[in-house]
């Protein structure tokens, strides 16, 4: 068994939690830009679309958009099908392939796992409206193992003005919003952690820090070093190659960055014309357009 092979067999074992292996791509070495598939799944007896993003390690609103018919908390009726949208454009990084990229329109965290030419990709939740997440190019600090949660005087003071009073330091243990893992960021009051709650990934339910399902953070901290690199960036819009192709992916924009159709029209044009290298390239612009009204997070092919 050559050196390569064992090095790739311990970084997936680093990976691995119980039954379940993070999701991790081969990145495409002829130029493609996209990974994964679409997957129609057959629900079973008992699940909910929090079940079923958990297991396809997806975040509730991705699969809720992708799933719109279906209801968002009730039970799902058994053998119905719905669509897993695993197929990922991979977003721009400053880093190049380095480090990790935090997209905060799409609720989703990539790492590029160093010496191999596979990337990561799980789910998280972000600062809702007002306590945002903020864009920054960094590196991870520290590496926290059953981390206590000093209680910020922002959140205290806000829980307190809700009637709700918080200790000032809350121990680890299963009442912990922290989870089980942290990683600092050198923008220190930023942590990527686990979470008591797993029903929030996948939402901007947090208070500007970034969750992940407890299996997931646990699989990142394992495999993860001290300054890594992290971009948490602002990429609503995607453009992506594959087969030749190119294919476009529309996230809703945050909230507190709303856009008028025109100007997302302008951006999303933009965008796309500085991926066309061949001038025999045609694109179907009314296709373009459909998707910035439906901004369904799945890529589609836009170029003939």
């Amino acid at each position: 068994m050559t050196t390569q092979i064992l090095k790739l067999l311990v970084i997936l074992s680093c990976l691995c939690a119980g039954t379940a292996l993070a999701l991790t791509y081969e990145i495409p070495n002829n130029g493609d830009t996209i990974v994964g598939s679409i997957q129609i799944i057959q629900s079973k007896k008992g699940d909910t679309l929090h079940k079923i993003a958990r297991r396809y390690e997806m975040g509730y609103d991705a699969v809720q958009m992708a799933n719109p018919t279906l209801p968002k908390d009730a039970a799902i009726h058994p053998g119905t099908a719905i669509t897993i949208p695993s197929l990922f454009i991979l977003p721009e990084n400053q880093n190049e392939q380095n480090g990790i990229v935090v997209n905060l329109p799409e609720l989703r965290l990539y790492y590029y796992i160093p010496a191999t030419h596979l990337i990561l990709t799980e789910p998280i939740s972000v600062g809702r409206i007002g306590w945002s997440t903020p864009i920054f190019n960094g590196k991870i600090v520290e590496k926290i193992k059953n981390p206590n949660w000093y209680v910020p005087d922002s959140i205290w003071e806000y829980s307190r003005s809700q009637g709700v009073i918080l200790p000032r330091i809350v121990p680890a243990g299963p009442n912990n919003p922290l989870g089980q893992y942290a990683l600092r960021l050198n923008r220190l009051t930023i942590l990527i952690h686990g979470t008591n709650n797993p029903k929030s990934i996948g939402k901007r339910v947090s208070s500007g820090c970034i969750r992940m399902y407890p299996e997931d953070i646990e699989h990142l901290f394992n495999a993860v070093k001290i300054d890594t690199p992290v971009l948490v960036d602002n990429q609503p819009y995607k453009v992506g190659r594959l087969h030749g192709h190119l294919y476009f992916e529309v996230h809703p924009v945050l909230e507190e960055d709303f856009e008028s159709l025109e100007t997302e029209k302008i951006i999303a044009d933009h965008l796309i014309n500085e991926y066309i290298t061949d001038k025999s390239t045609k694109i179907d612009w009314h296709k373009v357009d459909w998707m910035l009204k439906k901004h369904s997070g799945i890529p589609s092919q836009i170029s003939y």
